[in-house]
């Protein structure tokens, strides 16, 4: 074989190596670009699905609430007693806010794969934030009613706002609410794969 002859075959190979090697490194990169695009944590996924319910409205309690007040009427011969009793209708939307819910309020426990959703506080979610509905109040009076003043009738509607709100906590509405909440959020989650999760609620 000419020297000639062998330098072309030299040339050759050199050729085959350095393209098989650049196809390699090109092969290489497309698979770092792969392994480069990002992975949603599943944390993540859980606060954006659970943030798009936004208000969950999970119970309605509704009470009519009776007050009662006697005034003493000054008489030009002597004085004499108005008595008015108001019943106020009261309604409250219990729920939560599922559009508060904070990044870190998901935590996933590396070593079990479990997942724990700490859900905001339940709370009132009247739209109008009103729990008595003042248009709807029925009065007797057996005097007068214009003894009664603004003032004596917002005194009236406070005391059956916060008589109403009492009676609910005491008869566990907020309860009854909280374990509504953590029910209805597992079953979406499940629904949508998550089994092995915990959800929690704050106490009142």
């Amino acid at each position: 074989m000419s020297k000639k002859n062998l330098f072309r075959i030299v040339l050759l190979v050199v050729i085959i190596l350095v393209a098989g090697l650049a196809g390699y490194r090109w092969a290489s990169m497309e698979d770092d670009e792969v392994s480069r695009e990002p992975v949603m944590e599943p944390t993540a996924v859980i606060v954006d699905e659970v943030r798009a319910i936004a208000q969950l409205s999970v119970l309605t309690c509704y009470k009519d609430m009776v007050v009662s007040r006697e005034k003493k009427v000054p008489g030009i011969l002597f004085d004499s007693k108005c008595r008015i009793t108001v019943v106020y209708p009261c309604r409250m939307n219990l729920g939560v806010d599922l559009s508060e819910l904070r990044n870190e309020d998901v935590q996933m426990d590396a070593s079990t794969g479990r997942i724990t959703v700490q859900l905001p506080p339940v709370r009132m979610l009247n739209k109008d934030g009103k729990v008595v509905d003042e248009l709807a109040r029925k009065s007797i009076s057996d005097g007068d009613t214009k003894v009664w003043t603004p003032v004596d009738m917002k005194s009236m509607r406070d005391e059956a706002e916060r008589c109403f709100l009492d009676q609910c906590k005491r008869e566990g509405v907020y309860t009854k609410a909280r374990q509504k909440v953590i029910d209805t959020v597992g079953r979406m989650l499940q629904s949508i794969g998550y089994q092995n999760i915990t959800i929690l609620s704050p106490e009142d």
